[in-house]
């Protein structure tokens, strides 16, 4: 931002990123009155099916209830030579017939690996449990996949809500009695029960308005060309919240505990991609810590890679500041915060991971062997990264 809009923005009471999305909106709004091509204003969709229970607070000891307990596994089916279907469960959702496969390989450096076509997503650990999203392609389904703590399948479920096939997940998380997970055809906040194989949906992640002085100043896109919903982590708060980073609106969603909708929780233009990053930039990973929400935006609007935290203040945003700055270009994508205060996250382009101490300083490691990392997390002493097809697993003091 220039010192000029900093200094509007003192002025007014504004934050650079609201000065700037006002300018941008004169600049749109103007031509739309002149002649008529302004958007169509658009409310917040309410979802097609509501979840007969809101989702509970992500427990970090003991382990879930559920996830935590691979005695009795789900039983789990081959990979057809070709496609992916569902069958239908008695309350309408989607139960798995057919799975990704991630068998345990005796390769240590590789905790899971998807067998075929699919791209892992994000990985999520509970205690003993590993959750992963995985995208089967296009016209396919995405699939969450619960392993035990040795990378043996305990669970597999198709993303499919009454024969509607919800495609392309971004983040999964652990809840207490299931995992969360986000789609993005169509733009979603799902709910699956690994045993009994359901998917429910929490939310739609609603399209919203594009910014208008006057007419849509805040709670709506900034940046132009109007972009739908693409929503990428994940996070769910202490106090039960959920909330989703989507990359296509450059907003933080949040679900509120027992709501049935997302809302707009902080939109802004900083969280916009730049124009050269050709579509993979932008905000990307989110995580939960406290009162506090960590995002990672990679290459920002103004070109730049930052992992920024925000404090939740009665429910709303307030307090953004910078927490470190990966080199331009990293790719900096999921995020998670370790029980000893440090902060990861996967650096896609550097194919490295970035830890940022409790003291605030920060570096980046390269650990031998990553290949796009997109997401991370630990598992007792083991790093494990979530990189196209497979989990691969590193020891933690790799980071040291």
């Amino acid at each position: 931002m220039s010192s000029l809009f900093r200094r509007i923005a003192g002025t007014l009471g504004w934050t650079p990123g609201q000065t700037w999305t006002v300018a941008v909106g004169l600049l749109v709004a103007v031509p739309a009155a002149l002649f008529g091509l302004g958007p169509t204003l658009q409310t917040l969709r309410h979802p097609a099916q509501l979840l007969a229970a809101p989702p509970a607070a992500a427990a970090p000891a003991p382990a879930p209830a559920v996830l935590g307990n691979a005695t009795t596994p789900a039983a789990v089916s081959p990979v057809p030579s070709a496609g992916v279907t569902a069958g239908s469960s008695p309350t309408g959702s989607a139960a798995s017939t057919t799975a990704p496969d991630l068998p345990a390989p005796s390769d240590g450096s590789v905790f899971a690996a998807l067998q075929g076509a699919g791209s892992v997503r994000s990985v999520a650990v509970a205690a003993d449990a590993v959750v992963i999203a995985a995208d089967m392609g296009a016209d396919a389904p995405g699939r969450v996949v619960v392993l035990d703590s040795d990378g043996v399948v305990v669970s597999d479920v198709a993303l499919v809500i009454n024969g509607v096939p919800y495609e392309q997940p971004g983040g999964v998380a652990v809840i207490e009695d299931g995992a969360l997970v986000t789609t993005t055809s169509p733009a979603s906040v799902l709910r699956l029960d690994p045993v009994a194989g359901t998917v429910t949906k929490v939310a739609d992640v609603p399209d919203v308005p594009l910014c208008l002085p006057v007419v849509q100043p805040t709670d709506c896109q900034a940046a132009v060309p109007d972009t739908p919903p693409r929503p990428a982590h994940l996070a769910v708060s202490d106090a039960g919240d959920v909330y989703v980073a989507d990359r296509g609106q450059a907003c933080i969603f949040r679900v509120a505990l027992g709501a049935t909708a997302a809302e707009p929780w902080m939109c802004d233009l900083s969280f916009a991609a730049s124009p050269a990053a050709g579509g993979d930039g932008g905000l990307a990973g989110i995580a939960a810590t406290g009162d506090h929400i960590l995002v990672t935006v990679a290459s920002g609007f103004d070109g730049s890679d930052s992992i920024q935290d925000v404090r939740i203040a009665d429910g709303a945003p307030a307090d953004r500041r910078q927490l470190a700055a990966p080199s331009a270009g990293a790719g900096v994508a999921g995020v998670t915060v370790l029980g000893d205060g440090r902060v990861l996250a996967a650096l896609t382009s550097a194919n490295a991971v970035f830890v940022i101490a409790p003291d605030g300083s920060a570096r980046t490691v390269n650990v031998d062997g990553l290949n796009g990392p997109v997401d991370v997390d630990v598992l007792r002493d083991s790093l494990l990264v979530a990189q196209q097809g497979a989990i691969a697993r590193r020891p933690i003091s790799a980071l040291s």
